[in-house]
């Protein structure tokens, strides 16, 4: 197997050799790549907490019988399930999971993103204490913190390596991806895995009512027409390994991980600057450490909310980096089906981009009747390659002007 090195930067090439995904969508990359292809939302009304007083009244909500158990007698908060579903099958991908359900390799290093973590633990833990309860409530709230969510996989794993939880806002789990990437091509360690987890909560859903984020009708990424986002969870990871890693164990990688770009605009605390700057910046910056030009860029897996002002500064990135090429390439945004998952969703979109290159085919784009017109080219809507380029990209956006993009090629 002849694997080729990241162009430009002088590190080590970092390949992707498992992954996992739970969503609505469902429970392995497959059938959520299938869900997305068919382009129905799985949206439902909302189950687990009052939504009285907010104009929409649906959300992407994760099937309880695909989730994996908690496998202690604590009942682990609902992301940390969501992330242990998820990280199980990048480990058995990876072929790191023993008969045992061990890892195989303690020492590998686990990086988790989230943005609410366990908020909605912590809200049941405050209604049993105003229910009178004591026993257990500290105990429990305990739980609630991000920080358990590594201790939690750790321990079920057997890991005794770092542990990172990280928090951006919306570009969290891209950011966290990238980041380990950049570890595992410095030659600081060999073997990385990398993922986020988000569950709803009363506290996030009202929040984003609050904001008149939400769409009280349907969510269309990138319509002149839209009204707001759907709101959804889940959980992604995947397994980085560097390239003597890969030989030594003969496994076969998924795809290479080549770049990673970083940026904030520091516009405002919720709304993104009009003209996406520093998503421009971010982008550029991925392309760059992957030694790859806009022309061979062949799809973008876009951040695409459906909010007035989160398309539209995205739409204006697109136009600038990649100018006339933007009408012989894919973009389209999956958050129609599985919801906005916020500290999931760039690993998520990470992980679904990655099935996008090996499938060779762009994820669909929801078809809109009135397109923004900088992008109505570019929408993907089909499952036919738009462009011959070799790179796939995905990129994400949060509050406080955090933007991140990341870069794949094939093995």
């Amino acid at each position: 197997m002849a694997l080729r090195p990241i162009h430009g930067n002088g590190s080590r090439p970092v390949y992707v050799t498992g992954m996992g995904v739970v969503s609505a969508a469902g429970a392995d990359v497959g059938t959520v790549w299938a869900q997305i292809a068919s382009g129905q939302p799985v949206v439902k009304p909302v189950e687990h907490f009052a939504i009285r007083g907010c104009e929409c009244h649906v959300a992407a909500q994760v099937a309880e019988d695909v989730i994996i158990p908690s496998p202690t007698r604590v009942r682990w908060p609902r992301y940390i399930r969501l992330a242990h579903t998820a990280l199980d099958a990048a480990l058995v991908q990876a072929g790191l999971r023993g008969a045992d359900n061990r890892c195989l390799d303690p020492s590998l290093p686990l990086w988790s993103s989230t943005t609410g973590g366990g908020t909605e633990y912590g809200e049941t833990c405050i209604v049993r204490a105003r229910a009178g309860e004591r026993s257990g409530i500290i105990t429990s709230a305990m739980r609630y913190q991000a920080r358990y969510l590594p201790h939690a996989l750790q321990e079920t794993y057997g890991l005794r390596g770092a542990a990172v939880t990280l928090s951006n806002a919306c570009s969290s789990g891209a950011d966290l991806i990238g980041t380990a990437a950049n570890l595992v091509a410095s030659g600081r360690v060999e073997r990385i895995a990398a993922g986020g987890a988000e569950s709803l909560s009363t506290l996030l859903f009202h929040g984003f009512s609050c904001l008149r984020a939400m769409s009280p009708t349907t969510c269309r990424p990138f319509s002149i027409s839209r009204d707001g986002l759907w709101l959804g969870e889940g959980a992604a990871y995947v397994v980085l390994e560097s390239e003597a890693e890969v030989i030594r164990r003969k496994v076969t990688p998924l795809a290479r991980i080549a770049g990673y770009g970083q940026a904030t605009d520091l516009h405002h605390l919720t709304h993104p600057q009009p003209e996406g700057i520093a998503l421009q910046r971010a982008i550029r910056q991925a392309l760059a450490q992957a030694g790859v030009a806009p022309e061979e860029v062949a799809y973008v897996n876009s951040h695409g909310t459906a909010t007035p002002a989160n398309d539209e500064a995205e739409a204006h990135a697109y136009v600038s980096v990649f100018g006339d090429h933007l009408q012989r390439m894919g973009i389209s945004s999956i958050k129609n089906i599985t919801g906005h998952t916020l500290g999931a969703a760039g690993a998520i979109e990470a992980v679904l981009t990655i099935e996008a290159l090996r499938r060779g085919a762009p994820l669909p784009a929801l078809a809109v009747a009135d397109p923004l017109p900088n992008l109505a080219a570019s929408l993907a809507q089909s499952r036919e390659p738009r462009a011959t380029g070799r790179a796939f990209v995905s990129c994400n956006s949060g509050f406080g002007g955090a933007n991140a993009a990341l870069v794949f090629l094939p093995v």
